[in-house]
C-alpha cells in the first residue's frame, strides 16, 4: 500500500497555453452571469499568463551565434600582439 504525500494529492498544473483557454472560457461564462469578482479576478490571471506566456517564448528562443570577427575583436588582437 503506497502512503505517500504523492499518492494523495495531484499536483498536475495545466501548461501555460491550455490555462489561457480555460481562463477564457470562465471568464465568457463569469460574465454572461454577470459574477464581477470572478471577471475581475479571470482578467487578472490572464494579463499575468499572456506575460508568462512571452517569457516561455523568449526562454525558447534559440541563441544565436555571434555574426563574426568585429571590430572589438580587431582591437583585442591588436592589443594582445603588444
Amino acid at each position: 500500500m503506497d502512503i505517500s504525500l504523492a499518492s494523495l494529492i495531484n499536483v498536475y498544473s495545466l501548461s501555460t497555453g491550455r490555462r489561457l483557454f480555460a481562463l477564457g472560457q470562465v471568464m465568457k461564462a463569469a460574465k454572461e452571469q454577470t459574477f464581477k469578482d470572478l471577471v475581475a479576478h479571470c482578467d487578472q490571471a490572464l494579463e499575468h499568463d499572456h506575460k508568462t506566456r512571452a517569457l516561455e517564448a523568449a526562454w525558447a528562443a534559440p541563441n544565436l551565434p555571434a555574426a563574426g570577427p568585429g571590430a572589438v575583436q580587431k582591437v583585442d588582437l591588436a592589443l594582445d600582439r603588444t
